[in-house]
């Protein structure tokens, strides 16, 4: 990159999505999307059902043709790169995955190796020293010498979660990682994906159907609302009660909560 006096400036890490449309065929979910992703941060993107939260990171991810728009990596095309170089420092974390095989754990998140080691390579004792090292900072190294077609589909999660880790990505795309889990385990993954970024500095990017998991976060906010819009902003920016009822038709309470150590915002639904 030439800075203004055509001398080499630094490019400053960040993954950049501009004036991106999605959809499938001629339909078109969202348009004239933008967003920045940058490390040490968490965004969390909200909507209701089939405002194209999904579409939208398929899309990102060069899963899925976008209809307009650009993304760029660290100042590259990141929809002309090559999959491995990609892949090296984007992870993916799907909704759902199924197994067509009866795997042990340790090999499905040895898969997340896969463009650090030869085309016909296979993963070696050091790609398996870093999935042991993953399962275990998740607290699932007991998993290991399961069958992965035989767990729960929350531990299936955090397995998939593992898989990602062991890229040992730079930003790491996470859709509805909460979806599956108990109680517990949402509160849990959340903290990790905060821990994730303001440890470890990745960009972390996640969809969740809950509101609260954006004030958990302490991050940015992205609102998807009917009709192509969207809000972006934190969450004291987005998270009103007007937005909530625009966004999914309810009102919505924004509360003060006393923790005993401080207060904490949550969204309270009016029934």
């Amino acid at each position: 990159m030439k800075g203004p006096a055509g001398e080499a400036s630094e490019v400053v890490p960040c993954m950049s999505v501009r004036d991106a449309s999605v959809g499938y065929g001629s339909k078109r979910v969202l348009e004239h999307f933008n967003v920045d992703i940058v490390p040490g941060s968490v965004v969390c993107l909200l909507g209701p059902n089939g405002v194209g939260k999904t579409t939208l990171f398929k899309s990102i991810l060069g899963l899925q043709p976008m209809l307009g728009g650009s993304v760029t990596l660290d100042g590259e095309d990141a929809l002309k790169m090559p999959r491995r170089d990609f892949a090296r420092k984007v992870a993916y974390v799907p909704q759902a995955h199924q197994a067509p095989f009866a795997f042990y754990v340790r090999d499905v998140v040895a898969v997340g190796r896969s463009s650090h080691v030869g085309m016909f390579s296979r993963p070696g004792a050091a790609d398996y020293e870093i999935v042991e090292e993953v399962l275990d900072e998740l607290g699932i190294g007991k998993l290991a010498g399961r069958v992965y077609t035989e767990l729960s589909g929350g531990e299936r999660q955090m397995v998939l979660i593992a898989r990602a880790l062991a890229q040992q990505p730079e930003y790491l795309f996470m859709d509805e990682p909460t979806s599956n889990l108990d109680f517990g385990n949402q509160v849990s993954l959340v903290r990790l994906a905060k821990e994730l970024a303001h440890d470890r500095g990745l960009g972390v990017v996640m969809t969740t159907h809950n509101p609260n998991h954006l004030f958990m976060c302490e991050g940015t906010g992205v609102l998807i609302l009917p009709h192509s819009r969207y809000l972006y902003g934190t969450a004291d920016e987005i998270l009103t009660d007007g937005n909530m009822r625009e966004a999914y038709g309810i009102r919505v309470d924004i509360m003060d909560v006393d923790t005993g150590v401080g207060y904490e915002k949550t969204c309270v639904p009016v029934l």
